[in-house]
């Protein structure tokens, strides 16, 4: 092995003899391979480019994920080489959508309202846990509803329809207060094809159930059920960026975020604004 290194030393000290910027090329792309693969086993980013966690989260929001909050990961991979924890209740996490959301290629970012072997009851966008209720509170503060960015507003909603409550998570055996967080109900929803029944779910072993906290406009596992625990690749943590894109901004566009980032900073996007107040915000 030695030999090997001796020789490996004295060919690179003649090619970098030979071809002197061979020296900063390789340094740049050193920089460059671990720089990816820290993204890709500790630390990723993610955007937020639709309405389904508001109030906790919005549209045009950058996410910093810990990827080492649950596992290790394969460089450059999902596949979890070591386990150092387990999702839990009430934590926003980034996952890969099971195949019956007909979401493939995407990842998405959701609260996880439910674990293995949990019994949950959905009724009136509110969650019974094992027969234990989510307690919920009204919240009279305007001034988050005035300051939500929500595109729906005007396409069929109003700020007279939305109704925000505090929710708290809590672990059913011992009713230990997990998170608390903002959620949002709406009065009225144009489309009806987006509300959620209500219903019954069974979680299975291994799975989880996720849900957003924009109860009436989230595709979630009411829809698609649950995900699976080799799915869920990280913990959200902090805003790192965040950009009101304008009332003029559709989500198609929004899901373009870094074009549009470039478009923002070369005056080209006259509606947007950065909501330089959310930026460094821990997310719980």
């Amino acid at each position: 092995m030695l030999k090997l290194y001796y020789r490996y030393h004295d060919f690179r000290k003649q090619v970098f003899a030979r071809y002197p910027s061979a020296a900063s090329f390789a340094s740049l792309a050193a920089i460059v391979v671990w720089v990816l693969i820290f993204k890709s086993m500790v630390l990723s980013a993610n955007n937020i480019p639709t309405g389904s966690m508001i109030p906790t989260l919005k549209i045009g929001d950058f996410l910093f994920v810990n990827r080492m909050r649950y596992g290790i990961h394969l460089p450059f991979t999902d596949i979890n080489l070591l386990q150092i924890g387990k999702p839990d209740r009430g934590d926003i996490v980034v996952f890969t959508p099971p195949p019956r959301a007909n979401l493939e290629g995407k990842t998405l970012v959701k609260r996880l309202i439910g674990m293995p072997g949990d019994e949950i009851v959905v009724k009136d966008d509110e969650i019974y846990v094992n027969n234990v209720h989510y307690p919920v509170e009204d919240e009279n503060d305007r001034t988050i509803l005035n300051d939500l960015d929500y595109p729906n507003i005007n396409r069929g909603l109003s700020e007279s329809d939305l109704l925000l409550f505090r929710e708290k998570v809590i672990d059913p055996y011992t009713k230990e207060v997990k998170v608390e967080h903002f959620m949002l109900k709406t009065v009225f929803f144009k489309d009806a094809d987006l509300s959620n029944p209500p219903g019954v779910f069974k979680v299975p072993p291994k799975k989880y159930m996720l849900m957003g906290d924009n109860r009436d406009d989230s595709d979630d596992s009411r829809r698609w059920e649950y995900v699976d625990e080799d799915q869920i690749h990280g913990k959200v943590f902090m805003i790192y960026f965040s950009v009101n894109w304008g009332s003029r901004f559709h989500d198609s566009e929004a899901a373009n975020p870094f074009t549009n980032l470039f478009r923002l900073f070369g005056g080209k996007l006259k509606n947007a604004s950065v909501r330089w107040n959310r930026i460094g915000d821990r997310i719980y």
